[in-house]
């Protein structure tokens, strides 16, 4: 259906926008999590791997107590807030590596838009493909959970 089409593009569109705003506002955040992807993607993935998985694990049992309902609550809304921001996170620092790839037209501001544009495009064919599409998406997601770690830590591991 055309629909569920458009809603995807306007999607795609809006985590570019939303990760060209953290490329901007963030440049050094954007370029630690861009030396993660492209030196520590096994951690990356590994930290946001146990965020996605040990998040629930730990709002369950939170919840057990009537006192940590309302704890349980507010990790529960974290739980979708870090699928948003990993993938922003993954298409920021994707945007900024490629953006260093393409030669002297990638330098800049105008680069790491560019970057993000093509980090978006390549991520939403990705994420597109029947089946390999929801790898894709969990490894954009995980990735960029743990890029965030990554990206605003202050001592190296």
């Amino acid at each position: 259906p055309e629909q569920g089409y458009w809603v995807r593009v306007l999607s795609a569109v809006f985590f570019g926008v939303l990760a060209i705003a953290l490329a901007l506002l963030a440049p050094v955040t954007t370029t630690r999590m861009r030396d993660g992807l492209a030196d520590e993607w096994a951690i990356a993935f590994g930290l946001g791997l146990l965020w996605l998985v040990g998040l629930p694990i730990l709002i369950v049992l939170v919840a057990i107590t009537i006192v940590g309902l309302p704890i349980a609550f507010l990790l529960l809304l974290l739980w979708p807030l870090g699928m948003v921001f990993g993938l922003v996170a993954t298409l920021a620092a994707f945007g900024d590596f490629i953006s260093r790839r393409i030669g002297e037209f990638g330098q800049g501001t105008l680069g790491r838009i560019v970057g993000i544009v093509l980090a978006t495009a390549l991520i939403w064919l990705g994420i597109s493909i029947p089946i390999l599409g929801a790898l894709v998406w969990l490894a954009a997601v995980a990735g960029g959970i743990g890029l965030l770690y990554l990206g605003f830590r202050t001592q190296p591991l």
